[in-house]
């Protein structure tokens, strides 16, 4: 589906740009923006900017146009850069990489589409430290939880 998105490029001439983009283009926008922290507007700026006039071509009817590219620089400065993730990973957190299967990570993100928003990956989290906290405790000591919650149930009813 085509969506119409509009952009306003303010600058000293207030230029308005439209144009129309599939909406799986759109979404990978907003996740990169997401992602990056900036905004749209920015990010398609920055994108512009890098565009480089390769050569000119003759187009029939139009005459001159430039073809654009986007081109690397011959030379990049990496004194400034640091090694490692992007984002630090907190204390008490390890990054690793994990294999799942496509249906339990797709239950897991749909769980967090139901709730609103949220992360997927602290609610698998959440339930494997559920997973252990059960296995640490005795079933003994569940089924007398159990017993003790239903009779307090039944108290409060009568």
């Amino acid at each position: 589906m085509l969506l119409l998105y509009t952009i306003a490029l303010y600058n000293s001439m207030k230029k308005r740009l439209d144009f129309r983009v599939e909406e799986h283009e759109l979404q990978i926008l907003e996740d990169y923006c997401l992602f990056v922290g900036r905004t749209k507007t920015d990010v398609l700026r920055e994108l512009i900017r890098n565009l480089k006039i390769k050569e000119k071509a003759v187009l029939p009817g139009r005459g001159f146009r430039p073809i654009l590219s986007v081109t690397m620089e011959a030379e990049y400065d990496f004194s400034q850069g640091k090694r490692g993730a992007i984002d630090p990973t907190p204390r008490g957190k390890t990054r690793i990489t994990i294999r799942l299967d496509d249906e339990v990570l797709a239950w897991f993100r749909e769980q967090v589409n139901v709730a609103g928003g949220g992360n997927y990956q602290t609610l698998i989290n959440e339930a494997l430290r559920q997973y252990i906290q059960q296995s640490r405790e005795p079933l003994e000591d569940v089924l007398r939880s159990v017993i003790r919650e239903e009779l307090e149930r039944m108290q409060d009813c009568a």
